[in-house]
């Protein structure tokens, strides 16, 4: 479910209504002041943050966000050709994973769907260094690239006695 902040309620619209189409489950919430509340508890897998909002700044808000009970690492999305460079650079660093200039739903639906399937990926991977250990992260193997999880701790431990082989 991705959790829309509608700051601006004609240009979101139209957000909505191409996320809607493009299959993604959305709530709409035009004030940004009870984000913070709704993303504990509806869980999101994305918050996209649709224009300023008239009762929280930006940046306020992705910090809020992420503030929140096992939220920090939910996806935030920000909207808005109106940020300054230091504006973004807040904006990243308070959370927000990526910001769109451009006001075009399918550019937005294109942004939304790449900053899920990092995500996705990002948990793949975080789930194999959890079943392999720590010190697969030297190796650079995807778990998506082979067979089983079996099969990919294998290599590590093969690619470790080459290591040692060679050192």
């Amino acid at each position: 479910m991705i959790l829309v902040a509608a700051g601006e309620e004609r240009m979101s619209g139209r957000i909505c209504d191409s996320l809607v189409e493009s299959g993604y489950e959305i709530l709409s919430v035009p004030e940004g002041g009870v984000i913070p509340e709704l993303v504990k508890d509806k869980k999101p897998d994305l918050v996209l943050i649709a224009g300023a909002m008239a009762d929280i700044g930006i940046v306020a808000l992705c910090e809020a966000i992420a503030g929140a009970a096992g939220m920090a690492k939910t996806p935030i999305v920000i909207l808005s050709s109106k940020m300054n460079a230091t504006e973004k650079l807040s904006a990243f660093r308070a959370g927000a994973r990526r910001i769109v200039t451009e006001a075009d739903p399918e550019a937005v639906v294109k942004e939304v769907g790449r900053t899920l399937e990092q995500l996705e990926i990002s948990k793949k991977i975080m789930k194999y260094h959890e079943f392999c250990g720590d010190e697969s992260k030297d190796f650079g193997v995807f778990p998506g690239n082979l067979e089983s999880e079996t099969e990919q701790c294998e290599l590590r431990d093969i690619s470790s006695d080459e290591k040692d082989r060679q050192g």
